[in-house]
């Protein structure tokens, strides 16, 4: 659950923005503002299985359901209320570099995944669906610390059908 406060400000230039454009799109496409609250359920399964001695293989599946709505706009801005959802699957395959940093064991993990939109505007960002591919270092931290099992910093490529980027992470595993 949240809140959030959106905001879209912009300054016209000149006789043709001050003039024309900016009666055509003030307060509607630009220069307004509105709270938003939204509400979210999540599910999912995780599979983890050994792979040789060092080696592990996990999959996942979640699907994510929220609701959002506006409240309190400017004058002029349309509310807005919305379902929508998300189905994802990831694959990560971690595997030992065999090296240490000083006492702490490195790791590396390679992630593939999809994810698909779900409800009646699926397509509203021009994609319904992209996939990423990754590759993180993980930091075995089990014996020195005793919260976390370990960090891992990385990064993923997003891509599909009108859809390229990157994502950057970075993870933890509590005890």
């Amino acid at each position: 659950m949240g809140i959030s406060r959106l905001e879209s400000e912009a300054d016209y230039n000149g006789p043709l923005g001050e003039v024309f454009i900016a009666a055509i799109v003030d307060g509607t496409l630009f220069n307004w503002d509105t709270n938003a609250s939204i509400a979210g359920i999540t599910s999912g399964l995780d599979w983890k299985t050994p792979v040789g001695e060092a080696s592990e293989l996990e999959v996942w599946g979640r699907y994510t359901h929220s609701y959002l709505s506006s409240y309190s706009e400017s004058s002029d801005f349309p509310s807005f209320s919305e379902d929508t959802g998300t189905v994802s699957v990831s694959a990560d395959f971690t595997h030992p570099w065999h090296t240490a940093l000083g006492n702490t064991p490195l790791f590396g993990t390679a992630h593939l995944g999809v994810t698909a939109f779900t409800g009646q505007s699926r397509d509203a960002l021009g994609f319904t669906h992209f996939y990423l591919a990754g590759y993180s270092v993980d930091f075995d931290v089990s014996e020195s610390n005793r919260f976390f099992n370990s960090f891992s910093v990385g990064a993923h490529v997003n891509f599909g059908n009108e859809v390229d980027g990157y994502s950057l992470r970075f993870a933890w595993d509590l005890k």
